[in-house]
């Protein structure tokens, strides 16, 4: 498993998360939803950091620990990880299966239903501040060969990328950016490709 992330992380780096994650997009349709929106700040960017922790905690250490001790244990999937109630909710419909009341008294769909919430206020919440493994993927982001690429070369540091951006990044192509392509958009120098793009 950890072979195949790393080959993914390589690859793609976060680009998974902006264009491949099922619970990215449900965030992205929310976030079209009019209402007053938080916009990125300095505490949104030191709240960025928190996934770092989950990825640290619950699926490092934790689960280590259980391996020591004999036993095998997913401690992001078991105890924080909204996208289980998520998926089963929407298999049950699928499937044509009843939905049940009890399904709903469960502590990790109340976390969903947060992140489903704050997801109307403020840019994808669960991708920048609890996701383990868009953190993971983060981390590989600058040698990813799909990643946003600067050309420092043609780069006049108008920020437009960065005021574009709804990540917390501080530099295109950082441990935030999930290659959405937006930045690229902005900027009027052609100073940002996508990794497989040749420079001009």
């Amino acid at each position: 498993v950890l072979c195949w992330l790393l080959l993914l992380a390589l690859a793609f780096g976060r680009f998974i998360c902006g264009w491949l994650c099922p619970f990215g997009l449900v965030q992205d349709i929310l976030d079209k939803i009019p209402a007053p929106k938080i916009k990125k700040n300095e505490w949104t960017r030191r709240l960025s950091y928190l996934k770092y922790v989950f990825l640290a905690v619950f699926v490092v250490a934790v689960p280590l620990g259980y391996h020591l001790a004999g036993k095998r244990f997913m401690a992001f999937c078991h105890w924080v990880c909204p996208n289980l109630p998520f998926s089963n909710f929407l298999m049950t419909l699928s499937t044509g299966g009843s939905i049940r009341p009890y399904m709903f008294l469960n502590y990790r769909f109340a976390i969903l239903a947060a992140v489903i919430i704050l997801s109307v206020f403020l840019f994808r919440p669960f991708c920048r501040f609890i996701c383990p493994l868009g953190a993971f993927y983060g981390l590989f982001n600058k040698i990813a060969l799909l990643s946003v690429k600067l050309d420092e070369s043609k780069c006049v540091h108008c920020n437009a990328c960065l005021r574009t951006c709804k990540m917390d990044i501080r530099k295109v192509g950082d441990h935030e950016c999930i290659s959405c392509g937006d930045c690229k958009a902005a900027c009027k120098f052609g100073a940002i490709r996508f990794g497989w793009e040749k420079k001009k």
